[in-house]
Parts: C-alpha cells; sequence; structure tokens
C-alpha cells in the first residue's frame, strides 16, 4: 500500500521500511550462526551440525533475497519464493549425500557439542519467529522468513536429541538419523513455499 506525500508523489508504504528492518536483524543474527556452525560442525564431526549449517546457510540466503523483494511487485516476490524454495531441495540431496559418506566412512561426532549448539540455535531461531510473527503481514518476503525460521528452530530440536543419544549411548547412527529428519524438513519446507508462491495470482 501506497499514500501520497506533499507534493503528490507517491511514497513508499510505511511497513516496507519496517519489514527491512526486520529481515536486517534477522539475517544478521543467522549471519552470526551459521558462522559458529560451520566451525563447530568440523570440530565435533557432526552430519546433523553439518546439515544444519547447510541450512542455516540456505536460511541467510533466503533472507537476504527476502530483504531484496520487500516493496517490489508481488511477481517478484513470487520467484523470490520459489528461489528459495529450490535452494532448500538442493540442501536436501546435500545432506543425503553427506549422510551416505559417513554411513559408509564411519564418524565420531561429538554429543556435547551438538547439545550446545542447538540450544543456541533454538534460543536465535526462537527469537527470529517471535519478532517475524509479531508483524502478521501477508507479505511473501516475510512469509518466506518464517518458514525457514520454524523449520530451522524444530531442526535444532532433532540436533539436541541426536546430540543426547551419541553422547549417552556412544554411537554415531542418531547423527545421521537426524541428518534424515533434516531432509524430510526441508522438503516440507520446500513444498509449502511452492503452494504460497503460486497460492495467488497479481
Amino acid at each position: 500500500m501506497r499514500h501520497r506525500n506533499r507534493g503528490g508523489q507517491q511514497a513508499a508504504a510505511p511497513d516496507v521500511h519496517s519489514h527491512r528492518v526486520l529481515l536486517g536483524q534477522v539475517l544478521a543474527a543467522n549471519l552470526v550462526m551459521t558462522a559458529l556452525l560451520a566451525v563447530a560442525s568440523q570440530t565435533a564431526e557432526s552430519d546433523a551440525l553439518l546439515a544444519n549449517t547447510l541450512e542455516k546457510g540456505s536460511d541467510v540466503i533466503a533472507y537476504a533475497l527476502a530483504f531484496w523483494a520487500v516493496g517490489r511487485a508481488r511477481r517478484w516476490q513470487r520467484w523470490i519464493t520459489v528461489g528459495s524454495a529450490i535452494l532448500l531441495v538442493l540442501l536436501a540431496l546435500g545432506v543425503l549425500a553427506q549422510i551416505a559418506r559417513h554411513f559408509e566412512n564411519g564418524g565420531e561426532p561429538v554429543g556435547g557439542a551438538m547439545m550446545a549448539l542447538a540450544v543456541l540455535g533454538a534460543l536465535v531461531n526462537l527469537w527470529c519467529l517471535r519478532r517475524i510473527r509479531r508483524e502478521r503481514s501477508d507479505s511473501l518476503s516475510l512469509q518466506v522468513a518464517e518458514v525457514f525460521t520454524f523449520d530451522t528452530f524444530a531442526i535444532n530440536a532433532c540436533v539436541f536429541a541426536a546430540g543426547a543419544l551419541v553422547l549417552v549411548w556412544d554411537v554415531a547412527w542418531p547423527d545421521w538419523v537426524a541428518g534424515a529428519v533434516i531432509v524430510v524438513i526441508a522438503l516440507r519446507g520446500a513444498r509449502l513455499l511452492f503452494r504460497r508462491a503460486f497460492a495467488k495470482r497479481g
């Protein structure tokens, strides 16, 4: 929605600025978490944390694209949404390849590190999700951000559970299972984004 200023020219609606501020904050938080996860996934030798890192990276790209799409025509927002869905599908394929590699070669994930990073990630994602839902907007850009943030929150819960099992049982397979669950979550998110992208015409 737009309004006119005193000169009769159109000015951007106030919510465009607020949406960009919100997405900028969410983008910054996820950039920091992606860097932390990238380091921790290599140290802990965890498929689940590596998958979480890749998912966080796709989050960052999706939030950046959503930031760019705010205030633009809905057709641009629609194709940004489709692009974000494709990112999730690529993520799922990458995680499957990683699980297959570790299943063949083995690995020793560190359960404590998995749990600690999952808790930190959950706190960050809870903050992001609450900020996004507070806007209560029908903007496709914010819908994309909400889907990615909610899925990441669910993934953090999965990583925490896998880390606990790895720590208690001293086995690697819960880490592989967590990676497979992340694939399912990513594909579900992609399907939802595709549906939202083409739910309306405009």
